[in-house]
């Protein structure tokens, strides 16, 4: 169960308490392009998960206030306009300037633990529910000035909330072995006496000794509405979804169903994912079902290494380390969103200046390399729980990466090249060339070198393929990928001055 909260935390989502729906970033429409609209009716979703960074005493109290961002493509929550009630995520910068229309900050005030509503902090106004635009329809983010007309919402821990693992994982467990589908036939007391016709059922066992074993691969589908999760497990025709057994000691068992898509109204076959370390693929599991109970290994003779979902005091035995069953993943056709894209100043332009006097009564000459330099340092992450267990090869081939020309974001098409995970990549462009700039006798060469350091965030949806150990393959198409590009600039200018010229 999720913890309410009391503070705003750093990843969050708000749903509203009035229409039932999640805030969201609004990219299907270019009219309504940013909006921020009640909307949402899916957790599992990037558009509906934003970013806190809080700021405390900014207006010489102890309050605290937040910048707010898109994760999405990290863009601040700000007016639309000046004069406008509409806010959206269209900030490119964080703006502390409480007199300015353009200011990016936002109070929250908590009703009770887990619900609040957000002050404006530059006009004072509470955020509703309403529209000031016909383009961007009804229920978006604006401004109110009554505080009867604020807009309280929920507010929802992301981090805690929705754990993401991959589509296909392998759980290890605190004995060292992996999950794994197996038969076994219950010991069944009837009447005082031991029922010897009892039927056997498919269960889970930690038994399993290799990754690339394909019996101990389990199949994740995750609700969009709640982060709950369904897990079909098994190999060959021998497959079914996790599913609480009640009358076996609440025992997890696999049920066979009519069809490859789970049920997620029925929460015996629904489990929770919970992180158990910040940093380590260490997770645990919770049946959503009657008993609401943590799942853990059984060490018992009878059914011994078996998963069930009862205990309270689980330690080591819920334990669960995360691997991927995969042995390469492939990342490709990027659709890259430069309309969502954010455009910032990464620091402040740095001016060199060196000046070359002569002196003398004849021509001196100076070697100046003259002209812009362009270098690019390029990114990029996901969402999706890819960072995990094991060791997959990933690669990705993007035909095309964005870059800023001239403060506005534009795809080249010249650069394909395979990446690997968590890696970057550098390239440097010159149009600069060394030419002998004359100097006439008493006077004096300035010259001035002008370093900008621009960067873009850009969302992007892409297709990926991996292959698994039983040699299958499997395609997906997803929409969580958010690319980096930083570009550096260094332009070199000469001007002829008079000797002495400061």
């Amino acid at each position: 169960m999720n913890r309410p909260v009391s503070t705003l935390p750093e990843y969050f989502a708000l749903k509203s308490k009035s229409n039932g729906k999640y805030l969201k970033y609004r990219r299907d429409d270019p009219k309504a392009r940013a909006v921020l609209q009640f909307s949402g009716d899916e957790l599992v979703d990037v558009l509906v998960k934003f970013f806190s960074d809080g700021v405390t005493g900014h207006d010489g109290g102890s309050s605290t206030t937040y910048h707010l961002r898109c994760c999405y493509n990290k863009k601040y929550w700000q007016k639309a306009s000046q004069g406008e009630s509409l806010i959206i995520g269209g900030g490119d910068t964080p703006d502390d300037n409480s007199t300015k229309w353009s200011c990016t900050l936002f109070r929250p005030e908590f009703q009770e633990e887990g619900v609040a509503r957000l002050v404006h902090v530059q006009s004072g106004g509470y955020l509703g529910r309403g529209s000031s635009d016909p383009a961007a329809g009804p229920d978006c983010l604006i401004v109110v000035a009554a505080a009867e007309r604020a807009e309280v919402c929920e507010v929802v821990n992301y981090r805690e909330a929705v754990v993401t693992l991959p589509k296909l994982v392998a759980f290890k467990g605190d004995n060292g072995k992996y999950l794994k589908a197996s038969h076994i036939k219950p010991i069944i007391m009837q009447g005082g006496m031991l029922k010897m016709n009892a039927p056997t059922y498919k269960t889970l066992q930690f038994t399993g000794e290799k990754l690339s074993d394909p019996s101990v691969s389990h199949e994740v589908f995750v609700n969009p509405a709640d982060a709950t999760i369904s897990i079909k497990s098994g190999s060959g025709g021998d497959k079914g979804f996790w599913r609480r057994n009640e009358y076996v000691e609440n025992r997890i068992f696999l049920v066979e169903s009519e069809s490859d898509r789970p049920d997620f109204h029925d929460k015996e076959t629904l489990f929770k994912v919970h992180r158990l370390h910040p940093s380590e693929p260490l997770y645990g599991l919770t049946s959503c079902g009657a008993n609401n109970m943590p799942c853990k290994r059984v060490d018992h003779p009878t059914y011994r290494h078996c998963l069930r979902a009862q205990d309270v005091d689980v330690e080591p035995y819920n334990k669960l380390l995360v691997e991927e069953p995969i042995v390469w993943r492939r990342m490709y056709e990027a659709d890259f969103k430069t309309a969502d894209a954010r455009v910032y100043p990464v620091e402040q332009p740095k001016v060199e200046v060196l000046i070359h006097p002569n002196e003398t009564t004849q021509v001196s000459k100076v070697k100046v390399q003259v002209g812009k330099t362009e270098s690019h340092a390029t990114s990029w992450s996901n969402s999706y729980g890819w960072k995990i267990g094991g060791s997959v090869e990933l690669t990705t081939d993007f035909t095309g990466i964005p870059l800023v020309k001239e403060a506005k974001v534009v795809v080249s098409g010249e650069h394909s090249e395979e990446k690997t995970e968590g890696g970057s990549q550098e390239e440097s462009k010159s149009s600069a060339v060394e030419v002998e700039i004359p100097v006439p006798p008493k006077k004096q060469l300035r010259i001035t070198t002008t370093v900008t350091k621009t960067a873009c965030d850009v969302p992007f949806d892409y297709s990926y393929t991996e292959m698994r150990h039983d040699g299958t393959t499997a395609d997906l198409r997803v929409q969580d990928g958010l690319f980096t590009t930083t570009t550096s600039t260094t332009v070199v200018a000469t001007k002829e001055e008079e000797l002495g010229t400061k």
